[in-house]
């Protein structure tokens, strides 16, 4: 009788399994129909953000930077914060310190450890080119 209800239990949770991997493979299929979406189009000019980390030059709105005093400002603070809770943040830092956050269509944040300055002199070669 104890066997039964273990074996009972035991297809429920596979059951539950299946039905898990179901839902994480169409989020899958999803982000990847996203990404297909994103195709670098031929002679963009591809910005260095961090060691080993590019962003289309193209996809940049802004770039926020720390303030005079070294830290980053309150409201930055709260849109990154609130950009991580939609997933929306894309960290390239390697571990260090964020000194810039570069704002990309679609609402994006890529945090860099490179200063705001040098990307936006980075950018600005880009768009001349």
């Amino acid at each position: 009788m104890q066997l039964c209800m273990w074996i009972d239990e035991l297809v429920d949770t596979i059951e539950a399994m299946r039905k898990h991997i179901e839902a994480l493979q169409q989020e899958n299929e999803q982000l990847r129909e996203k990404g297909r979406k994103m195709k670098i189009k031929k002679g963009d000019f591809m910005l260095s953000t961090g060691p080993g980390h590019y962003v289309t030059a193209n996809k940049v709105l802004a770039i926020s930077g720390r303030s005079p005093n070294g830290h980053l400002p309150a409201p930055l603070t709260r849109l990154i914060d609130t950009a991580m809770t939609n997933n929306k943040v894309i960290d390239h830092t390697g571990g260090r310190a964020t000194n810039s956050v570069i704002h990309l269509e679609g609402g994006y944040l890529v945090l860099s450890h490179i200063r705001s300055e040098t990307l936006s002199k980075r950018v600005g070669i880009a768009k001349k080119e």
